[in-house]
């Protein structure tokens, strides 16, 4: 029995285009590289834009907090003073009350001392 070995030819039309879809593949994964570059530097830019943005706004919530901080500082500051003022208004209200009721009892007692002067 007699063997043959067979060889395969690859036509010369395959080999052309060969070479030509490698250097397509090549243009096409360039392009694609180029691409994804410039949308990673767009969303690096864009990044770095909202971060500025963030830290902005983390300053501007720090002022606030510090404005209201001091309001509230403030506001404790008069409402103690305000306390004090009751407290001494109150006081002296009731020295004012005790000062009425006996010149009040006064005036009674000369009124009853007349009445039973008069009887």
């Amino acid at each position: 029995m007699v063997t043959v070995k067979i060889k395969r030819v690859e036509s010369p039309r395959k080999e052309a285009k060969t070479p030509l879809l490698k250097k397509t593949k090549d243009k096409n994964h360039k392009r694609n590289g180029e691409r994804l570059r410039k949308e990673i530097e767009e969303l690096r830019e864009s990044l770095a834009r909202r971060e500025a943005e963030l830290n902005q706004l983390k300053e501007q919530v720090r002022y606030k907090n510090q404005l209201l901080a001091s309001k509230d500082l403030e506001f404790e500051s008069y409402k103690r003073i305000s306390d004090e003022k009751i407290i001494l208004l109150e006081a002296k209200i009731k020295e004012l009350e005790s000062k009425l009721k006996k010149s009040h009892l006064q005036k009674k007692r000369g009124a009853l001392e007349e009445h039973l002067l008069k009887s």
